[in-house]
């Protein structure tokens, strides 16, 4: 009843693929399995690929936070013209 269990060989091999490819999706291991003979759901490759932890990006708060000292100004805004120029290309 149910789904059948999976064979703990094609398991390995997907840890495998999805270790050694780390730019391959479930997609793909999807197809290079179809080559081998193996028919698995992507869903269920995607269950058992190992996902790599990304590392954390600094937030606004924190970056200005470390680069302070070196900042002169910081400009977020832009002044377009009424014929969209730059209004610093104007002064030039």
């Amino acid at each position: 009843m149910g789904r059948p269990a999976i064979d703990y060989k094609i398991i390995a091999l997907i840890h495998r693929m999805s270790k050694e490819n780390s730019t391959w999706g479930a997609p793909h291991i999807r197809s290079e399995l179809l080559l081998l003979g193996y028919d698995v759901a992507e869903s269920t490759i995607a269950k058992y690929m190992i996902k790599e932890r990304k590392p954390s990006s600094q937030s606004w708060k924190t970056f200005l936070k470390n680069h302070m000292n070196n900042t002169v100004a910081i400009d977020f805004f832009v002044l377009p013209t009424i014929t969209f120029r730059d209004f610093m290309s104007i002064l030039s």
